[in-house]
């Protein structure tokens, strides 16, 4: 029974619930929405995200890399 009860308040919460960082936009999104399609499909991706989530995204991989190599020498 609550199980039931619990699937149905997470539908309930899926159909009704807004995100909450749907309405936020960044500098980023402007930037990204003035692009056309043409630099889009031609220029190197690397180069269209900013400089400071390249970073973030490698500190975080090279996080994920440690953690799955200590799991793996761990076992």
């Amino acid at each position: 029974m609550r199980r039931l009860a619990f699937a149905a308040l997470v539908a309930l919460a899926l159909l009704f619930g807004s995100p909450a960082g749907a309405d936020a936009r960044t500098r980023l999104d402007a930037q990204v929405d003035a692009l056309n399609v043409n630099q889009l499909l031609t220029r190197d991706a690397a180069s269209l995200v900013d400089p400071g989530r390249q970073r973030r995204a490698r500190n975080i991989a090279d996080i994920h890399h440690a953690a799955s190599a200590g799991w793996g020498l761990a076992q």
